[in-house]
């Protein structure tokens, strides 16, 4: 019910009163929190992500802004219809009072915070960050060297990234937007463009992870599968009861797509739709695609370890973007982790 519907009372105007300063407090503290985190910030992704966010909430702000322009008028318009219909109760010229107290006092309060938001300097900082970043890629070593680990470790530095199933698509995302929460996006570009042959795919979904193949994470999903639609999760299993529910959510994931692409699903179907799930781990055959798509190299270190070494020798794909500042990578057992410019910091 809006405020314009409910029984005018001091009740509802202490409410009202109450409940809209306490948003403007809040949206107020967050913006000064987050501009102080900012300047604080020397790392140039964290930079945009905090400068996104202080907008996001300043256009809070300014939309609280009108709905309280709204409301005073509302409430001033019913007061006046009321005293010119023969003058108010006292329980209406106890609502008036205080209506009249508290609408002065929270437009102060907008007044004073909109007064302490200045978004210059930020805007300033940020500038003078990108043409920092501008110089640094111009000066970056060509492809070639960059495929060593030593070169960069001098240019890059290490970022984690959640081990989820999403790390690669995450570690792309942060790479392109400095936040690991885009990589939805990033998979369901990629997904769109995907290319591969039948045997290619097949391939992959038959050969286990240890061989470079998708196998064991494909049956993973099936599993899982088999266990939402037959109400199986609490069940304990084996080797062979893992086997057959592998064999029961592969005939689900065919039924599925055969009523969803109206035809017999080909093992690139399965593919496309397998790696279009959360968490399902990504290989080549996405990095290939996702170098076509943002048209920028993407370096890959392999090891071991849990990071880059000055030994380490890299893999490009999109090496015909050489010029592009690259994506950096670095592969562990299951896993990929970021590498950033240190521009950015």
């Amino acid at each position: 019910m809006s405020i314009e519907e409910k029984k005018l009372n001091f009740d509802l105007i202490s409410d009202w009163s109450t409940t809209t300063f306490t948003k403007i407090s809040d949206l107020d503290a967050k913006i000064k929190n987050l501009t102080n985190e900012y300047f604080k910030c020397t790392d140039l992704s964290e930079k945009l992500q905090l400068s996104d966010l202080i907008h996001e909430n300043i256009s809070q702000l300014q939309k609280l802004e009108t709905k309280v322009d709204n409301d005073i008028r509302n409430l001033s318009a019913r007061f006046k219809n009321i005293d010119n219909s023969g003058g108010f109760t006292d329980e209406e010229l106890n609502a008036y009072m205080a209506f009249t107290a508290s609408k002065d006092a929270i437009k102060a309060k907008l007044t004073e915070s909109k007064s302490e938001i200045n978004t210059n300097d930020m805007e300033a900082d940020l500038e003078k960050a990108f043409s920092k970043l501008e110089k640094v890629q111009e000066e970056l070593p060509p492809l070639e060297q960059l495929q060593k680990g030593s070169v960069i470790l001098e240019h890059f530095t290490h970022k984690d990234i959640a081990k989820d199933g999403n790390c690669l698509f995450a570690a792309i995302a942060y790479s392109l937007d400095g936040t690991e929460d885009t990589h939805a996006a990033v998979r369901k570009r990629c997904c769109d463009m995907l290319q591969i042959e039948e045997f290619g795919a097949e391939h992959l979904l038959n050969t286990p992870h240890s061989e470079e193949g998708l196998k064991d994470y494909y049956e993973g999903w099936c599993v899982r599968k088999a266990e939402d639609e037959l109400g199986l999760k609490e069940m304990p299993r084996d080797m062979e009861v893992r086997a057959v529910l592998v064999e029961q959510g592969k005939e689900i994931i065919l039924s599925e797509l055969s009523t969803k692409l109206q035809r017999e699903p080909t093992p690139v179907d399965i593919y496309r739709e397998f790696m279009s799930q959360d968490k399902s781990h990504g290989g080549e055959v996405e990095l290939e695609t996702i170098a076509k798509d943002i048209q920028r190299p993407i370096i890959v270190f392999r090891g071991q370890g849990e990071r880059i070494t000055a030994q380490s020798q890299a893999s490009v794909f999109g090496a015909e973007y050489e010029g592009k500042t690259p994506i950096v990578l670095y592969n562990m057992p299951g896993h990929y982790d970021a590498y950033i410019l240190k521009s950015g910091r």
